[in-house]
């Protein structure tokens, strides 16, 4: 049996279970169902495809548009960094 929140011996009140009943039939407007509060969603289409022939490739641009491409991939390469360790500061192996 749940009792009174307070908790204290000498306390009158009804037990928590009846508490909240009373304020459930005070409050019907907090605890309505939520599926009655909204209105029904309208029914939805169904999804609509495209119909006709697909290309098989993309065209290639014409000659005069192609930008510069390098012939070596690794010109675009950027220099290997070794960054330092990261180290916690309450790490006892560093000395200050």
């Amino acid at each position: 049996m749940a009792y009174c929140l307070c908790r204290s011996d000498i306390c009158n009140r009804l037990p928590i279970a009846e508490q909240f009943m009373d304020f459930e039939k005070k409050h019907p407007e907090l605890f309505g169902d939520i599926e009655d509060a909204a209105p029904p969603a309208p029914p939805r289409a169904p999804p609509i495809f495209r119909t006709g022939e697909v290309p098989l490739k993309i065209q290639p641009l014409p000659a005069g548009l192609v930008p510069h491409i390098p012939q070596a991939a690794s010109s675009f390469a950027a220099p290997i960094l070794n960054p330092p360790a990261i180290v916690p500061v309450n790490d006892l192996r560093v000395s200050i």
